[in-house]
């Protein structure tokens, strides 16, 4: 699982843990630091990925069999 970094619906970067992604919006000045913690600032949003998650294969689509 990964998350990303977006502004303005395109991705900025991705990252392994939240965490990451918040210190580098930071550095790029996308977020201000508060007392309570921090703010994204304008259309800027961080989000958790899950298209390249892998799920084991008892949760996988299973073909439907044919009946003959």
């Amino acid at each position: 699982m990964s998350f990303v970094l977006k502004k303005d619906g395109a991705e900025i970067a991705r990252h392994s843990t939240r965490l990451a992604c918040v210190v580098e919006a930071i550095e790029r000045k996308l977020a201000v630091r508060w007392r309570r913690g921090m703010c994204l600032v304008g259309d800027v949003h961080i989000e958790e990925d899950r298209s390249r998650e892998v799920r084991p294969l008892s949760e996988a689509p299973r073909k439907q069999e044919r009946r003959a």
